[in-house]
């Protein structure tokens, strides 16, 4: 157990000997009580409504769950309204930028893995459908694909990810087909079969293509 030397005048040493007889202590006991009273008060008391079950990294797993949970909505609410929000819930504020930071950290590289993963197999693929994917949070596959420069085009029921070279590509060569659509490859036919049933493209009353 740590220990903690102090320098107390003698008066002050005469008073806490005589408070420690009255209850039965030694001084050395006494004074640690009263230092271990004074560090308590000291506490929040909105700290005491933290929950005891903790994460693998020492943070508390309501606040891991809050976290995770604002992860997916920052685009909507600032860190500065969450850690308002952990505050008032009774989390103590440094710890809320402390474990922030850790699990910032900890998304970010995550995120990065599966950009990077993403943006390997849309690049392979050229055209990927959502629905072949099975992401368990499909909005937030969404926007990692986006931040990964992945070319996303929403329809009713799917969204599909284009690689965007080929989404370039695609387009000049579909300035120049006719109605009857030929001269595309298997993707490329993906592609537009997508946006047709989507209403993403049109035909115009010279039999041009497009975009809506």
């Amino acid at each position: 157990m740590p220990i903690i030397t102090i320098e107390v005048s003698e008066e002050t040493y005469k008073k806490l000997k005589e408070d420690a007889l009255s209850r039965g202590l030694t001084v050395d006991f006494y004074v640690a009580s009263l230092i271990e009273d004074l560090v308590a008060r000291s506490r929040p008391v909105t700290s005491l409504s933290k929950p005891k079950q903790m994460t693998k990294k020492g943070i508390p797993d309501d606040f891991y769950k809050a976290f995770k949970k604002w992860w997916r909505l920052r685009d909507e609410i600032s860190f500065e309204e969450f850690v308002k929000q952990a505050v008032q819930e009774g989390f103590d504020e440094g710890d809320v930028y402390e474990w922030s930071y850790k699990l910032w950290d900890k998304f970010e590289g995550k995120e990065l893995e599966i950009a990077t993963k993403l943006s390997e197999m849309v690049k392979s693929s050229k055209v990927l459908f959502l629905s072949e994917l099975k992401p368990k949070n499909p909005k937030e596959y969404v926007r990692i694909a986006k931040s990964a420069g992945v070319k996303v085009l929403e329809g009713v029921k799917d969204v599909v990810l284009v690689e965007s070279d080929f989404y370039k590509t695609f387009l000049e060569k579909l300035k120049k087909l006719s109605r009857e659509v030929k001269g595309l490859r298997g993707a490329e036919e993906k592609l537009l079969k997508f946006m047709q049933e989507n209403g993403l493209v049109y035909l115009d009353v010279n039999g041009h293509w497009k975009l809506c």
